[in-house]
């Protein structure tokens, strides 16, 4: 165990073609395409990874469904967000406590990117 009660320390690498989850103790625990699907009138989440993936290109007008990271940027925060607390949930499905993460990023970050990486961007709940 980490530094809590039932808390183990996660993995993660944000990739633009594929995500994958690393739980202590567990090793990799999710392996999945970097796909969002999006309605686009309200901007929820309606499918994520390999369910998502399924829906490229047979999508309704209704339906976004993206990559939100291009080239190793992330191309889209909210889509990314979602991405992180989806897999995070599945991943972290159940424990007590909350998890210390860290979260692989490109070598070639700028200053100001490296200062948003500091702040918290979501609680998992």
């Amino acid at each position: 165990m980490a530094f809590g009660f039932g808390q183990k320390n996660v993995g993660i690498d944000l990739g633009t073609s594929n995500t994958l989850v690393f739980l202590e103790g567990s090793g990799i625990v999710i392996n999945e395409p970097s796909f969002v699907a999006k309605d686009t009138a309200t901007g929820e989440l309606m499918a994520v990874g390999s369910a998502a993936q399924r829906m490229f290109e047979k999508n309704p007008p209704t339906i976004s469904v993206i990559r939100p990271l291009r080239k190793g940027v992330i191309s889209d925060l909210d889509a990314s967000i979602g991405l992180l607390k989806y897999f995070l949930s599945v991943a972290y499905n159940n424990r007590l406590g909350r998890p210390t993460a860290i979260i692989g990023v490109p070598s070639g970050v700028t200053e100001v990117e490296r200062e948003q990486l500091n702040k918290p961007l979501f609680r998992l709940e």
